[in-house]
């Protein structure tokens, strides 16, 4: 046993099981499916202000190599984007071998580190 006071053992199992339902609490953590479509709508509109509203810079078009969506995203200044999922398809797209980022291979502007 890992443990050689039995006390001590017990004490830490239920903690462990605790953190761990923490964490699966945290990661399964998503928005209601009750959400009616007005209310969805104005999301989307208040999205596409926002949009309006960023620095040009920071707005890049990704094409789906797939499928060929392509859709009007706002790139984030403090990390690189190296996982995305096109909407259309569910395709994950992944960054090329030679660049750091899907918007430097698949948007219409390179990342700001790179820009």
């Amino acid at each position: 046993m890992f443990f050689k006071n039995r006390i001590l053992s017990k004490a830490i199992f239920p903690f462990c099981l605790f953190v761990a339902g923490l964490f699966i609490i945290s990661c399964n953590t998503s928005t209601p499916k009750n959400v009616s479509k007005e209310e969805a709508s104005k999301d989307t509109v208040v999205m596409k202000d926002e949009l309006k509203n960023t620095n040009d810079s920071l707005i890049s078009v990704i094409t789906c190599p797939k499928c060929g969506h392509q859709k009007e995203e706002v790139m984030p200044t403090d990390y690189c984007v190296i996982r995305y999922t096109c909407e259309n398809c569910q395709t994950i797209i992944y960054p090329k071998e030679t660049d750091c980022c899907v918007y430097c291979s698949y948007g219409t502007k390179k990342c700001p580190s790179m820009q």
